[in-house]
């Protein structure tokens, strides 16, 4: 029997919410949160899984409950004064879908802390697949978050009933920043990788984990040097997967053995379907902020963003438990499973540097199809409280080379709408930075597929950097002067009283009726009357007609509490004007021509033999 998926509790270190593994109803711990329930009929569509058993390993519970959605399969008494062991055979051939879960309830007379419980589904198929995993995790300068993770895995694997994936896994750590070979951490990691147990058959098990100096060539340059690195030892090793991860985001082990008991059953017809993982928050651990996304009209597009699965009832809705999508979607590379059968020395990523990487190559792959699995995923910090900084470049540059590829019937004037919402909204709350850098980001995609794989990507992310630092610089909101007290007190007040629900709101506050929206957009938020003198504060999820007619805004991170003063100058109208023009010029007269040059060399870009040129590997 195959282990499918553990029964998990919460843990502090890794994510510490109660109702994402049980819920209580008296003395009644019910396992029905969203790590500790089964999905049926996403493994009836794409495993040949035959057989299934619940293993349980208990002490201080009287009684189970066997459940299939709300009906109650089996009731049994236990024994609570000690630990024991139970296999319970689920009636998963005569079920097509729903879920499994089950029912404890605990022995009054036993005192909680001689509780115990471990244990995990179970499952046979009809045929199983040869998989091994490699492992691909990018970093630069993140050393603390790749040792605090690898530790956590090498924990994992060499614990005394070790998992059947660990004999599966092979990790990749591009090294971007070429600064782990000094991290105490990363190398006392390194040292207790190369000393773990002997395997089943006694052969000692060499480690497991490989860094892989780089050139800082962003996400996408250090998650195609793993892929390479994997196809270098596709043959040697036996890897049949690659799983891409961010370097500092927050994973629970039993992801691995989850998604090796998945790929090991999938049916011949979905041998090379991606896996994707689920992004969690770290501020909010019960939240959903992504499982599949879509590229529509030059947006990002989510179906259910922020989802909320904390409750039964939210995590056997139909998006979750059914095995069928209704939009291609795609995945991001902060958790994400790959067939290196797809994955091959003539299919590999463009050199975007980060942004929009993972999402044009799950679009050119989307033909595989996609899957998620409750468990599969990482927590990661919200994406959404702070400024974009140099990445607002890449994201105007990038969509355009992915819409340039995979939506050839979208008109250049539909295009030029969404980067003139864009650049408008910057404007009126007095951003010129990153309306500056929105100029750039169309300037560069119209130079061609050829510019983008010549130039010093490098060089060019220094100067982006740079440039950023100097015309938005941060600092703590706290040290404003005593003149910005009201507004410090705001901002204060607003980091204090943040919830799930304001982010969902989001880009709401302060538009107004639509009498008033008319008003401010008719004299451009106040740029064509007096100002008015007293600041005003300006978080990332406010709407930028609340800067209407400020002479002065306090731009500041929620998450941070990091802060800059812009200041209305009307100097810039002129300035403006021309940026609005020379954006509007390149798109309807240039796009077309450079779409098509992106797609005649969107393969060639894309193969071993251009990438290995282009991070100086030639000759490895």
């Amino acid at each position: 029997m195959t282990e499918l998926q553990s029964v998990l509790m919460p843990k502090p270190s890794i994510c510490s919410e109660d109702t994402l593994y049980y819920h209580r109803d008296g003395n009644r711990v019910l396992f029905d949160g969203y790590f500790n329930l089964f999905y049926i009929e996403k493994r009836k569509k794409y495993t040949n899984l035959v057989r299934l058993e619940l293993f349980l390993d208990l002490q201080g519970y009287s009684s189970i409950c066997l459940m299939h959605n709300k009906s109650v399969l089996k009731e049994q008494n236990l024994t609570a004064e000690f630990r024991q062991q139970y296999f319970f055979r689920m009636p998963y051939e005569e079920t097509q879908d729903g879920v499994f879960w089950f029912s404890l309830t605990e022995a009054l007379d036993i005192p909680a802390e001689k509780r115990f419980i471990s244990g995990s589904y179970r499952g046979e198929s009809s045929e199983n697949r040869e998989v091994h995993i490699a492992v691909d995790i990018c970093t630069f300068r993140r050393e603390d978050y790749v040792s605090r993770n690898m530790r956590t895995l090498l924990n994992f694997v060499q614990q005394k009933n070790r998992p059947e994936v660990s004999n599966h896994l092979h990790i990749y750590i591009v090294d971007n920043g070429n600064t782990l070979k000094n991290h105490a951490g990363i190398q006392a990691v390194l040292a207790d990788s190369r000393n773990l147990m002997p395997d089943d058959t006694g052969t000692p098990v060499k480690s497991i984990i490989e860094i892989v100096p780089n050139r800082n060539l962003g996400g996408a340059g250090g998650f195609t040097r793993g892929m390479l690195a994997a196809l270098d030892n596709k043959k040697e090793k036996g890897l049949t997967h690659i799983l891409l991860m961010d370097d500092d985001a927050v994973f629970d082990p039993d992801m691995f053995v989850r998604l090796y008991g998945l790929l090991m059953m999938l049916k011949e017809e979905y041998r090379d379907i991606t896996i994707g993982g689920a992004l969690w928050r770290e501020d909010y651990p019960y939240i959903q902020q992504a499982c599949g996304e879509y590229f529509e009209d030059f947006l990002v597009k989510n179906s259910h963003p922020l989802y909320d699965l904390r409750t039964y009832e939210s995590c056997t809705v139909d998006f979750l438990c059914k095995g069928e999508n209704e939009r291609p979607l795609y995945n991001g590379w902060w958790c994400c499973c790959y067939s290196l059968d797809v994955v091959g020395s003539r299919n590999l990523p463009l050199p975007m540097f980060l942004h929009h990487d993972d999402i044009s190559y799950g679009l050119r792959n989307e033909d595989e199809g996609i899957l998620f699995m409750n468990g599969i995923g990482v927590w990661h910090k919200g994406f959404d409280l702070a400024y974009p900084g140099t990445n607002r470049y890449y994201d105007i540059r990038n969509p355009l080379i992915t819409t340039a590829l995979y939506c050839p019937d979208m008109k250049p004037s539909k295009i030029l709408k969404q980067i003139l919402v864009t650049l408008t909204a910057l404007l009126m709350e007095y951003r010129y930075a990153e309306a500056i850098m929105v100029g750039w980001g169309v300037e560069d995609f119209c130079k061609g597929p050829h510019w983008l794989y010549d130039m010093d990507a490098e060089k060019l992310h220094r100067e982006l950097r740079s440039f950023w630092k100097e015309e938005f610089s941060l600092k703590d909101y706290r040290d404003l002067p005593e003149s910005f007290k009201d507004v410090k007190d705001q901002i204060e007040k607003n980091r204090q009283e943040l919830n799930i629900d304001d982010i969902r709101r989001g880009n709401t506050s302060g538009i107004g009726g639509k009498f008033e929206r008319l008003r401010k957009m008719l004299f451009f938020n106040g740029w064509l009357l007096p100002a008015v003198e007293e600041p005003v504060a300006l978080s990332v999820l406010d709407s930028p007609f609340r800067a209407y007619r400020r002479q002065t805004v306090v731009h500041y991170e929620l998450g941070t509490g990091l802060c800059h003063v812009s200041e209305r100058d009307r100097r810039q109208i002129i300035w403006m004007i021309k940026l609005y023009i020379k954006i509007s010029w390149l798109i309807l007269m240039k796009y077309q021509r450079n779409a098509n040059a992106w797609r005649k060399a969107e393969r060639k870009l894309g193969t071993a033999r251009a990438w290995r040129n282009y991070l100086g590997i030639a000759n490895e």
